[in-house]
């Protein structure tokens, strides 16, 4: 084997599917299939029940397979053609298969077996870069604007007027208890009391007088 067909054989260890191609009646088609690697070939389980396996045996084929729905960042591909020939797996190479599906569009799974010896092989790979140096190239640090703290305006208590009752008191603000007779700017009012008394003085001088 070259070492390109090493190469794609120790590829394929690594998937459990691929799919087969051939043609049918003159109309190509693609069926998948199971797979594993035994001896330098390729054993496929095809289901017997959709009689692909018939246009296959004895005829050649294109096998493919690949790894482009793993999530890996190294892809890659295989493809060969060979002559496909009906055998019987061992013992091993059943345990190897792993449990067979149950059904197949409803039908009871009814397996088959063909091996393929790889020819004409392809082996394409897509290598991809570090997550790491993905993200890096793919966002973008924008600078933010620095932030600075406004002071907030000092607050002051606004004097309060004082009440007539006490800017009539003593100058420390107290009431002195005092009724209030002037204020600024007005004319005092005597009592009632020393009205009156006031009136009857002139009264008796006028009478005095006549």
């Amino acid at each position: 084997m070259s070492c390109e067909e090493i190469r794609a054989v120790e590829l394929l260890g690594r998937v459990p599917y691929g799919r087969v191609a051939t043609s049918m009646h003159a109309m190509p088609f693609v069926a998948p299939a199971r797979h594993i690697v035994a001896d330098g070939g390729v054993l496929l389980r095809l289901h017997r029940g959709l009689g692909r396996h018939r246009a296959c045996e004895g005829g050649v084929v294109a096998y493919g397979a690949d790894n482009l729905t793993s999530g890996a960042a190294d892809l890659w591909s295989v493809q060969f053609t060979g002559t496909a020939e009906a055998v019987e797996p061992t013992e091993a190479q059943l345990a190897a298969f792993g449990p067979a599906p149950r059904a197949v569009d409803g039908e009871p799974f009814d397996p088959v077996y063909l091996r393929v010896e790889p020819r004409f092989v392809t082996v394409h790979t897509v290598e991809h870069a570090p997550a790491a140096e993905r993200a890096g190239r793919s966002t973008i640090d924008v600078p933010t604007a620095p932030t600075t703290d406004v002071p907030a305006a000092p607050t002051t208590d606004a004097p309060t007027a004082p009440s007539p009752e006490a800017s009539a008191g003593d100058p420390a603000g107290e009431p002195t208890g005092k009724p209030v007779t002037e204020r600024a700017g007005e004319p005092t009012e005597e009592p009632a009391a020393e009205r009156a008394g006031g009136l009857r003085s002139r009264e008796r001088h006028l009478h005095h007088a006549a």
